[in-house]
């Protein structure tokens, strides 16, 4: 007995930090540290020394029971130098995906739209106390590639 799937759907996340990180304004305040689940070694540094970068975690990704789409929750956290940095690194996330209609990722995953749900919470990370911003992205896509 076959499920509903012929193959395994595009990663959804992969594609979403992809595409962050090729925001000419993302890139520039985080320097390319985008990364999916937690920071990469050297992202997070000791109290005088924050650097800028951005944590996304995939929070839901449930294919829909009988429809090739995908309702997808993500977790952002935007690390700053300071809470005013921080806050700049979030609204520049928001800026690339906010309100963001159809297209086609390089891993054929049809997004139809991305948004931000949520967000502007001001917290500090609980063990380097580094100031960030919290948020909640919403992705709307398949669970097929999607041909070229």
């Amino acid at each position: 007995m076959s499920g509903m799937f012929d193959n395994p759907p595009p990663d959804a996340l992969g594609s979403l930090l992809t595409e962050i990180r090729a925001d000419v304004d993302v890139a520039d305040l985080v320097s390319g540290r985008v990364r999916g689940g937690e920071p990469a070694p050297g992202d997070a540094k000791a109290a005088g020394s924050f650097q800028a970068f951005i944590v996304i975690e995939t929070l839901a990704d449930p294919p829909h029971p009988r429809l090739p789409v995908r309702f997808a929750t993500f977790g952002l956290r935007c690390y700053g130098s300071t809470f005013q940095n921080a806050s700049e690194v979030y609204l520049a996330v928001v800026k690339a995906i906010h309100r963001v209609g159809p297209r086609r990722k390089a891993n054929g995953l049809g997004i139809y739209w991305t948004t931000a749900v949520s967000g502007g919470e001001q917290a500090r990370d609980p063990d380097t106390q580094q100031p960030y911003v919290a948020a909640t992205i919403e992705l709307i896509g398949t669970t097929q590639v999607v041909p070229a």
